[in-house]
Order: C-alpha cells, then sequence, then structure tokens
C-alpha cells in the first residue's frame, strides 16, 4: 500500500483541452455542479431551478463535521474517492477537516477502516496534510518507518509549489472547508506566472506543448471567476485583495481586475477602482 497520494496528470473539467490540458480544477464542477442555476422543466417550460447547495463547495459557510464519515461513505459509493480529477480538491479539503476537528480523527478512521486501499489513499495523504499530532499517531501505527520518510517531505497546502499539478485544486479545497483568504492570495499568485517566459533555446521544446507555469494564469482566473460568481466571500476576498495598496504586484492587480473582477464592475470605472 503506499502511503502517498501520486497524482497523475489529467484533463480539465469544462475547458479546453488543448490549452490547459494539465489542470482538472476538479474544484469548480466538484462532485456535481450543486450550486449553479440549472434548466428544468419545472412547472414552468425551462423555469431555472437552484439544486440544493454541494456540502464540501459550501462547508465553510455552515460546519457539519458529524455529516464527514457518511459524506466519505457516498464518495466511495460514487467512485469519487478513485477519481484522479477529484483528489487534489479532496486531500485539501479533508486535511483541513481534520485540522478542525482533531478529536475526531480517531473515531472517523475506525468508521472507514472499510474503505478499500486505494480509497484510503485520498484519507491518508489528507492526514499527512493536516500535519496535526493526532493523524501522525494513527500514520506512524499504520506505516511505522515509511511514515517517517513521507511526513518530512510534505510542505503545507499553502506553501505548495503553484506550478505542480494539484496544486490549484488543492488551494480550492483549502478554501472550500476554512474560507481562507489565505488560500484565495495563493490563487491569485499564479497570475505571477504570466511574468515568466520559458527560453526556446534553453531545450527542445515539442511542438505545440505548453509548460504548466503558461497555462496557470488563465487557469486561475477561471477558476476564480467561476467562484466568485458562486461565492460571495472568494469576490468580496478578491475586491479586498485589489484594493490594498501593497498586497498584490502590478501583473496580480493588472489580471485579477482584467479576468476576474471586470465582470463585477461598471464599464466605466477608473483603474485602479
Amino acid at each position: 500500500m503506499t502511503l502517498h497520494c501520486h497524482y497523475k496528470v489529467s484533463t480539465i473539467l469544462a475547458m479546453s483541452k488543448q490549452r490547459l490540458s494539465r489542470f482538472s480544477i476538479f474544484a469548480l464542477t466538484l462532485i456535481s455542479t450543486a450550486t449553479l442555476a440549472v434548466c428544468q422543466e419545472d412547472g414552468d417550460f425551462g423555469a431555472p431551478r437552484l439544486e440544493e447547495p454541494d456540502w464540501l463547495e459550501n462547508y465553510y459557510l455552515d460546519p457539519t463535521p458529524e455529516q464527514f464519515v457518511e459524506k466519505m461513505r457516498e464518495y466511495s459509493q460514487d467512485g469519487t474517492l478513485v477519481n484522479e480529477e477529484a483528489r487534489g480538491a479532496l486531500v485539501g479539503f479533508i486535511s483541513q477537516l481534520i485540522r478542525q476537528n482533531r478529536d475526531k480523527i480517531d473515531d472517523w478512521y475506525t468508521a472507514l477502516s472499510g474503505l478499500t486501499p486505494e480509497e484510503k489513499q485520498v484519507l491518508h495523504t489528507a492526514m499527512l496534510f493536516s500535519h496535526t499530532e493526532e493523524s501522525k499517531a494513527i500514520l506512524k501505527l499504520e506505516f511505522d518507518e515509511k511514515f517517517e520518510t513521507e511526513k518530512e517531505e510534505l510542505p503545507k497546502i499553502l506553501e505548495l509549489k503553484l506550478d505542480e499539478v494539484r496544486t490549484l485544486d488543492m488551494l480550492w479545497g483549502f478554501f472550500y472547508a476554512t474560507g481562507s483568504e489565505n488560500a484565495i492570495r495563493r490563487i491569485i499568485a499564479c497570475f505571477q506566472f504570466a511574468d515568466t517566459k520559458v527560453d526556446p533555446n534553453s531545450a527542445k521544446i515539442p511542438e505545440g506543448y505548453s509548460p504548466l507555469s503558461e497555462q496557470l494564469p488563465e487557469a486561475a482566473a477561471w477558476s476564480l471567476k467561476s467562484n466568485a460568481i458562486r461565492h460571495e466571500k472568494v469576490k468580496d476576498i478578491c475586491f479586498k485583495l485589489y484594493g490594498e495598496k501593497k498586497t498584490l504586484s502590478p501583473t496580480e492587480k493588472s489580471l485579477l481586475r482584467e479576468k476576474v473582477l471586470s465582470g463585477f464592475l461598471p464599464e466605466d470605472t477608473p483603474e485602479g477602482q
């Protein structure tokens, strides 16, 4: 059994596979599109109806840790726990639930003992990323020496390299669990990669290939805008950071306005406002 989740490159959901083929950004669709208006015949022809809000995506608004075991069993039954495109957001999310409920992890781990080894990879990785003593104690009993090696190599989620597969998803999972401004700030930091250009002479780059770092600004912008539409707090945090004089770099500020906030501003709003 492997202790760590070894993430694979996957295709982005609901975006151009050619432009952003290495991001899944499962965080944008989650386990359902429950918070978006969907057109269904509901008495009136084509009348839009709001589905029940998704538990994971809206957890920070109304924390219900008592539902954790039930939800993990549901995700086991519907295949979410073994879905490569879901793992990043799930690990980020679960790691923070563990941090918020350290006294419950023993009971949760026992209750979820029936998960398959592959499904447990998500839980084990989230426990590692929680950086809690309670999780460490369980993992040490489960994996002994292998755990000692793994724990030394793992950074905190907010310190992960942005240009690595799954980091963006993990940051969104982190936000959904906590509502943290710090997670949104890290996602905005992806705009810095717009200033980074790959030297074509430094290596032989296959035709049609674009490095992950080149795709980050647009992936971050799309994820921020999509979530700002669904989450008032995401929009408020973006406006707050945009309005602060020294928080964002010129590139971050410019792209945040152009790619994310422009849709929420009157057309004649001057730059910097």
